[in-house]
């Protein structure tokens, strides 16, 4: 199997497929995520469309079958971006846990 983004192939391990069948690496399902934060982090949402057909799908599911090291990064990203845009570091570190729980 391919990776929908960059076409490499994926191995069991490293793939993540979603409800519509596309399926990604973890490197390119992380990134987008991280994008999709960076981008929308004041929306408090993110985009819950698959990248190729625009089909929604549960972040939740995704988020936790990342390896630990994509997770951490993402919340690393979340909370820098969180910080940046509102200036209040006060229940930042709480309001990412519930955040990216609720949308992932």
């Amino acid at each position: 199997m391919n990776c929908s983004v960059c076409y490499l192939e994926v191995t069991a391990t490293d793939n993540i497929t979603l409800e519509c069948g596309h399926e990604f690496c973890q490197s390119c399902i992380t990134s987008w995520i991280i994008q999709e934060l960076r981008d929308n982090i004041l929306k408090k949402q993110t985009s819950n469309k698959c990248m190729k057909c625009q089909k929604l799908f549960n972040h939740s599911t995704i988020f936790k079958k990342l390896p630990l090291e994509s997770q951490n990064l993402i919340n690393k990203v979340f909370l820098d971006r969180y910080l940046i845009n509102t200036g209040e570091f006060k229940n930042a570190q709480i309001r990412s846990v519930t955040l990216l729980d609720s949308q992932f």
